[in-house]
C-alpha cells in the first residue's frame, strides 16, 4: 500500500514520510525555483492505499448510484470521471518517477511519498495524475484521492475516504 501526501511545506512532507530522527530518502524533480521534492520511507506495515490529491466534478449522487452526464457510473468510473478534466502538461517525468516509487516494492511494504513545493507548481495535479494512471490500475485493491483543506478536519477526511 502507498500514501502520497502533497504539501507546500518541506518540513511537513519530510515528517509525513517518517519519524523526525530519521532522514527520509528523497528525489528532487527539477533544479530551478519550481522544485518539487518527493520524500519516501519504507516500512513493514500493511494498509490500504490512500493518495492525497484533489477532485471536482459535476455529478449527482443518490442513495443507490452516481449519475454523470445522464450515465450511471460505478465507484471507480466516478472517481476517474472526476479527474478526466485535468491533464498533466510538463510534469511527465515527475509523474513517471513517482509512479516508479509507488510500484517499486514487494506489496507488503507500507510507503509514504510526500510531494512538496511552492504553491502553484502542480503538486496536486501530479498526484492526481499518478492516482488515475494506467500503470497503477489494478495494482491496489482499494484507492482513494481526497483533498485535505486547512484547517484540518479529521471527520471530513474520514467522510471523504469512506465515500470512495
Amino acid at each position: 500500500s502507498r500514501i502520497i501526501v502533497s504539501t507546500k511545506q518541506v518540513e511537513v512532507a519530510s515528517l509525513c514520510a517518517g519519524p523526525q530522527n530519521v532522514a527520509p530518502e528523497h528525489k528532487q524533480f527539477s533544479i530551478d525555483q519550481n522544485t518539487l521534492y518527493a520524500f519516501f520511507e519504507k516500512g513493514s506495515q500493511d494498509g490500504d492505499s490512500t493518495e492525497v490529491g484533489s477532485s471536482s466534478t459535476n455529478s449527482t449522487t443518490t442513495a443507490s448510484h452516481i449519475l454523470v452526464n445522464n450515465k450511471i457510473l460505478t465507484r471507480m468510473e466516478t472517481t476517474l470521471a472526476a479527474f478526466k478534466e485535468f491533464q498533466l502538461i510538463g510534469r511527465e517525468k515527475e509523474k513517471s518517477e513517482i509512479i516508479q516509487l509507488v510500484t517499486n516494492g514487494d506489496g507488503c511494504q507500507f510507503e509514504v511519498i510526500s510531494v512538496c513545493g511552492m504553491g502553484g507548481l502542480g503538486k496536486t495535479t501530479v498526484v492526481r495524475d499518478v492516482y488515475q494512471s494506467q500503470e497503477l490500475r489494478g495494482k491496489f485493491e482499494k484507492c482513494a484521492c481526497v483533498t485535505i483543506m486547512r484547517p484540518f478536519n479529521c471527520d471530513e477526511l474520514l467522510k471523504n475516504l469512506a465515500g470512495q
